[in-house]
């Protein structure tokens, strides 16, 4: 799916035009935390998305290219691995995946 936005021409997640919600976990290969938080608490942060935002699944979004970093940066991620909700009524927000899973 991040293919299609980066194709689109987006340049920062706030420009995703969306009904509803979409969720994005952003990553980089090769980050250790990031690999940590994949293999352990992915079913937590998947099971947190069902609850809070029923029916929406979580996105990759993998910061391997400028242009996907680029737009990480631009909506507000810092650190990875992050949890970036688009809501369509309050914009962007973005979340440390660690703590994303800790509010639960």
């Amino acid at each position: 799916m991040s293919r299609a936005f980066v194709t689109s021409g987006i340049e920062t997640f706030s420009d995703i035009d969306t009904q509803n919600y979409v969720v994005f976990l952003v990553t980089a290969t090769g980050c250790e935390h990031c690999s940590r938080f994949e293999t352990e608490h992915i079913s937590e942060a998947e099971q947190v998305i069902e609850d809070k935002y029923r029916g929406v699944t979580l996105n990759k979004w993998i910061c391997d290219d400028d242009t996907k970093r680029d737009i990480a940066l631009s909506s507000g991620v810092s650190d990875v691995p992050a949890i970036v909700v688009v809501d369509h009524k309050r914009g962007v927000t973005v979340t440390d995946a660690f703590k994303f899973v800790s509010k639960r």
